[in-house]
């Protein structure tokens, strides 16, 4: 079992999980390029007009480019923003069920579209950090809402694959966070239990997550979603950022 360094605190621990978008990656790069061919996709299928609309109820503001952190484009798993897709399909004169298969063509091809790399960047020491911990003998797990195919390109792409052990998208769970369903495979996988595991994300819903599971302890980073006010009343700990984390 190796030790961390977090601010003040000393954390034993086996297993550390991470939150990807606004942990270790720009969220904001990564969420408005997958609106944005989202959207494309969409008025592909409805023509134009509809762009208010979906930006509303993806939690996107078109004249800014701010993205509302407590959005559905933000927290929610991708079923989910299929589902309130469908809902603004349906509200154009489609029967439901068309519309539910309409959005799920549509966020597919988006999907398919989207170049990964063209808006991807690592958060600031993160890649010091997980190399740092893999040297140290740790074992790194990946949890995120995006889904396995694409999160897995992305660490390929910023050469992070042999960082991790394990990754773990929402399409590999019954339940998305906050449930502990994520923290559940990774104990199946890595043969640990979660009291040897602790959680380091960027929103409630990653504190949550862990704290259903049991693990040993959650920490949050102020890079993503989260404000400080947020995060305090949820994690056990909250960090400005990766550099606050030391390896013994």
């Amino acid at each position: 079992m190796g030790r961390l360094h977090i601010s003040d605190y000393q954390i034993d621990c086996r297993v550390i999980i991470f939150d990807k978008d606004g942990t270790l990656i720009d969220y904001y790069l990564v969420l408005e390029s997958l609106f944005r061919a989202r959207l494309k996709a969409l008025i592909r299928t409805l023509g134009q007009g509809i762009e208010k609309d979906f930006a509303l109820i993806c939690g996107y503001d078109l004249k800014s480019g701010k993205i509302d952190p407590g959005g559905p484009l933000s927290t929610a798993a991708r079923k989910e923003e299929e589902t309130l897709c469908a809902g603004l399909i349906y509200g154009k004169g489609y029967s439901f069920p068309v519309a539910r298969e309409i959005a799920h063509r549509i966020f597919q091809e988006a999907d398919d579209s989207l170049d990964i790399g063209a808006n991807l960047r690592p958060l600031p020491y993160a890649d010091d950090l997980l190399r740092e911990l893999r040297s140290h003998g740790f074992l790194l797990a990946l949890a995120t809402g995006d889904g396995h195919a694409r999160a897995e390109k992305m660490m390929s792409l910023l050469n992070w694959s042999r960082y991790f052990n394990l990754i773990v998208g929402v399409d590999e769970v019954a339940f998305p966070k906050p449930h502990p369903d994520f923290i559940f495979k990774c104990v199946e996988k890595l043969r640990i239990p979660p009291e040897e595991m602790i959680v380091i994300g960027d929103s409630c819903l990653d504190a949550r997550m862990g704290k259903n599971a049991g693990v040993k302890s959650t920490v949050g980073v102020l890079t993503g979603t989260g404000t400080l006010d947020q995060l305090k009343n949820c994690f056990d700990l909250v960090i400005p950022d990766l550099s606050y984390i030391k390896v013994e």
